[in-house]
C-alpha cells in the first residue's frame, strides 16, 4: 500500500465569551494525544485562546493563567470606559494581553495564526494575520456595544463572530487540509429574565439574546465544512462569573476525549491515502 504524507491540520476555535475557556480543555487533549496542529484560526474568545496558544505553545501555562486571574486583573483590563461607541475603549485590554504574550506579531507565532474580525462599515470579513498579536486578539473580541470598534487602516473592525462564528473557512484559507472545529454554540441560550416588569424584557437581555441567536445560526453554517466538530456542552456563563473556573476547561476536555479516536482515524486515513468522508 502506498503511503502519503500527513495532511495539514487546522484548528478553528469559535467565539462564545466566557465559554471560551473550554478551548483550553480541547487543546489539552490534542496535546496529550500528540495531535499535530499546523494552523490555528480564532474568532472572539477563540482568538484570545488560540492566539495566546499559538504564541506560547504551552497549554499548561495558559490554564494556570485562566485559573489564577483575579477580579483585580479583570477590572484592570476593563478600566477605560468609553460610553461613545462601546462601553470600553479596549486599550487596557490590549495592555493586559501584551503582558501575557509579550510584544509579538501575528506572523511570528510558533503556530501560524489568524484572527477573524468584521468591517462594520462594509460588512466584509477581515482576516488578521499580520501586525501586533495583542491588537489582533482585541480586534476579534470587539463585541458590539462592549468594546469600541478597533480602527485599523481606515477600517472600523468588530467581533468576527458576526460574520464567521467558527472560523473553518479562515483556517482552510491558511492551508489546512483537514479541520478540527470547536463550536461553543451548541444551543441557543434564551434570556434568563423571561418575566420582567410589565412582562417586558430588559434591553440587556434582548441584546444578549439577539447576539446569541446570531452566533448559534452562523456557527451551524460554519461547521458544515469541518471534518471534525467538537461541541463542548458549556452552559451560559455570565462575564464576571468564570474567574478561577476549572469546570469549563474540564467540559472542553471531555468533549475532545469523546472525539479523539475519530481525530486519530482521520489522520491515519490521510497518511494511508484513504479519502476522508
Amino acid at each position: 500500500m502506498k503511503l502519503f504524507g500527513r495532511s495539514k491540520i487546522g484548528l478553528a476555535l469559535g467565539g462564545g465569551g466566557a465559554r471560551g475557556l473550554a478551548h483550553l480543555g480541547v487543546i489539552k487533549v490534542l496535546e496529550r494525544n500528540k495531535i499535530p496542529i499546523d494552523f490555528i484560526a480564532g474568532t472572539s474568545a477563540g482568538a484570545l485562546i488560540g492566539g495566546m496558544y499559538a504564541a506560547k505553545k504551552n497549554v499548561r501555562e495558559l490554564e494556570e493563567l485562566a485559573q489564577n486571574v483575579s477580579y483585580k486583573d479583570y477590572l484592570r483590563a476593563f478600566s477605560d470606559p468609553s460610553l461613545v461607541s462601546g462601553l470600553f475603549k479596549g486599550g487596557k485590554a490590549i495592555n493586559f494581553i501584551k503582558e501575557q504574550v509579550g510584544k509579538i506579531n501575528v506572523e511570528d507565532t510558533k503556530i501560524p495564526f489568524r484572527a477573524v474580525a468584521a468591517d462594520v462599515v462594509t460588512g466584509e470579513t477581515v482576516y488578521i494575520d499580520t501586525g501586533n498579536l495583542a491588537e489582533a486578539i482585541r480586534t476579534s473580541c470587539s463585541v458590539p456595544g462592549v468594546f469600541s470598534p478597533f480602527k485599523k487602516r481606515k477600517r472600523f473592525l468588530i467581533d468576527g463572530g458576526v460574520v464567521e462564528q467558527v472560523p473553518v473557512k479562515a483556517v482552510k484559507d491558511m492551508g489546512a487540509q483537514r479541520v478540527i472545529a470547536v463550536s461553543l454554540n451548541w444551543k441557543h441560550f434564551p434570556p434568563k429574565d423571561k418575566e420582567g416588569k410589565d412582562d417586558k424584557l430588559p434591553v440587556s437581555s434582548i441584546v444578549s439574546a439577539a447576539l446569541d441567536i446570531m452566533g448559534y445560526n452562523i456557527a451551524k453554517y460554519n461547521i458544515k465544512e469541518a471534518e471534525i466538530v467538537i461541541e463542548p456542552r458549556v452552559p451560559d456563563v455570565p462575564m464576571f462569573k468564570f474567574l478561577g473556573e476549572t469546570r469549563i476547561i474540564e467540559i472542553g476536555e471531555k468533549a475532545a476525549v469523546d472525539k479523539i479516536e475519530e481525530i486519530k482515524w482521520m489522520i491515519k486515513k490521510t497518511i494511508l491515502g484513504i479519502p476522508y468522508s
